[in-house]
């Protein structure tokens, strides 16, 4: 643009607006041979739209690379952990189960063993007092 297009970024009101402004700001006005205030206190002055996209994608990816993968493997290691602490914790509770369980025969055989000792103990009886 001419010069007189531009001259509404170079006013203190929008310097001031840029330098306070929560959010980093990046102008990519006019072109190359054009300086303004508001690039001298932008963020980052590009010096077309285009070189304006480009960092943003740029600094977009080496953001995502170098804060957001390394947490994304944080994350991962911690899940995989976990995952391996409850196998373990289920592992030992069966093992445990197996420690508590009564050993030898499940308790039906032995009510079984019992009631055919006091058959025999009777019939035994009967032969001996002569009944049978």
């Amino acid at each position: 643009g001419s010069d007189s297009n531009l001259q509404a970024f170079n006013t203190e009101r929008v310097a001031e607006a840029i330098f306070t402004a929560n959010n980093p700001v990046i102008t990519a006005i006019g072109h190359t041979d054009d300086r303004l205030i508001a690039d001298q206190v932008a963020d980052v002055a590009t010096i077309t739209p285009t070189a304006a996209g480009e960092y943003i994608v740029n600094s977009r990816q080496e953001f995502l690379a170098s804060e957001i993968e390394p947490l994304e493997q944080q994350l991962d290691a911690a899940y995989e952990t976990f995952q391996q602490e409850h196998e373990h914790e289920q592992e030992l509770a069966e093992a445990v189960d197996e420690a508590t369980a009564p050993e030898g025969l499940p308790p039906i055989y032995y009510k079984v063993a019992i009631v055919v000792l006091l058959l025999l103990l009777l019939v035994i009886t009967g032969l001996w007092l002569g009944v049978i």
